[in-house]
């Protein structure tokens, strides 16, 4: 894109080549191989050709976060000026992409940064494609920091541009993460109405990815509802659908979602082979974000079968990886698992702490789902207590919680535990 692909090509093998040799002995003694392929790095066509020249380090958890360090180290020799002077819009484009690997292994803020750079050059240069996918992405990074009105802010004016030059396919995208926002803020219907208009556009242009993206935030939603069978049904074909793809990160991702209906079905065998799918797949990838997510996933089915120690073990993988992400949504759900574990302990002092922190970080972050999960945990904890004042004080909020989200299933919960103690006070 910025160098002549005859200069290029001869220096991408290089590159690889010294990644094979550091593959082969991996070690100090081979850092002047490693500086050396770094300093190749920044005469390269395009930071994304750096990026899977190096992705090769990412095979497990440990060798991940050494290769986004490489990965680091690259695209600072790149914007260094190592290679050829850059007119604006090679820098555009260039800055563009290395916002993408940043975004891509959890660099948020760094990754904001470049788009920030790419959306003023998009709108100096009138480069309204790319000014659009650039507000795109920093919606969907904003979605992932829980920021949800600077979220919907950058989509609505990634909208407003593509409906503008009549690009239906961007378009389809950001409708997409507009139901994202709208679902994580527990306005399911609003998110419906968002997923079906992205969802008709998607299926006009015959776009199959999006449509299997699709497909698996309704699969989400049906689970919320109580619907496991539909939800089940969607991720299936979401599974075929992205296998046909070959897109690896829908991939883990749908196994994910179909682990947690599994486990909402106290089918635990399933959703572990689910969880533990969708880890091998995100470790191969790279997906940081993913991989807290499954983490904490199966932190609650080892709580399903009472290893606590075993629950603990993957709260403090997930603490450690939502710490590094800035996921503070994230570590609500730990706090909350904390909070279970030490009721189960009778540790009445370490789980009520535990529970606060949890509805502090889903306040603060609004995240009415696990808010209301968190109240019922919590009413559970106050009802074995022997606090009934309390617990019936918990389990109404986390009632009127779940009825704004018409989560069928979680209402029936409450309901049993409040009629418990209404029957117990008369």
């Amino acid at each position: 894109m910025i160098a002549d692909s005859n200069k290029t090509e001869p220096l991408i093998d290089k590159l690889e080549e010294l990644l094979d040799e550091y593959d082969r002995n991996p070690g100090s003694e081979n850092s002047e191989s490693i500086r050396e392929a770094l300093s190749l790095a920044g005469v390269l066509s395009s930071a994304v050709r750096v990026e899977n020249a190096l992705d090769r380090f990412a095979m497990d958890e440990e060798s991940m976060e050494q290769a986004v360090k490489f990965i680091d180290l690259a695209l600072k020799a790149v914007k260094s000026g190592t290679g050829p002077l850059l007119g604006e819009r090679e820098q555009l484009y260039l800055t563009y992409n290395i916002g993408k690997i940043y975004q891509k292994h959890g660099h948020y803020e760094r990754a904001l940064e470049d788009y920030e750079v790419a959306l003023d050059l998009s709108e100096k240069l009138v480069e309204v494609k790319i000014q659009a996918q650039t507000l795109k992405e920093m919606g969907e990074i904003h979605c992932r920091l829980n920021k949800w009105d600077a979220s919907l802010e950058f989509y609505k004016r990634g909208r407003t541009i593509l409906e503008k030059i009549g690009d239906q396919k961007g378009l389809s995208d950001v409708l997409s993460g507009m139901g994202i926002v709208s679902y994580e803020r527990g306005n399911f219907q609003q998110a419906t109405n968002y997923y079906s208009q992205a969802l008709n556009i998607a299926k006009s242009l015959d776009y199959t990815h999006m449509v299997t993206h699709i497909h698996n935030n309704l699969g989400i939603i049906y689970t919320i509802q109580g619907e496991f069978d539909k939800a089940i049904k969607q991720y299936h074909e979401c599974i075929l659908g992205y296998q046909s793809l070959g897109d690896m990160r829908g991939l883990a991702q749908t196994y994910n979602n179909l682990g947690m209906v599994y486990g909402d079905k106290k089918d635990l065998t399933r959703a572990s082979e689910c969880y533990e799918e969708s880890l091998k797949i995100s470790r191969k990838i790279g997906d940081f974000a993913l991989m807290a997510i499954i983490y904490l996933n199966r932190a609650e089915l080892y709580l399903e079968l009472s290893d606590y120690t075993m629950a603990a073990n993957y709260c403090a993988r997930a603490y450690r990886l939502c710490c590094s992400l800035d996921d503070f949504l994230g570590l609500g759900e730990v706090t909350k698992i904390l909070g279970i574990i030490f009721t189960q302990k009778e540790e009445w002092s370490a789980a009520e702490k535990f529970f606060k922190e949890s509805l502090k970080l889903n306040e603060k972050y609004e995240s009415p789902l696990s808010l209301a999960e968190t109240r019922y945990k919590m009413g559970l904890m106050y009802k074995r207590k022997g606090d009934t004042e309390e617990a019936v004080n918990m389990f109404q909020s986390a009632f009127e919680g779940f009825s704004a989200l018409e989560a069928k299933e979680d209402l029936a919960k409450v309901q049993k535990e409040l009629t418990i103690l209404e029957q117990k006070q008369s």
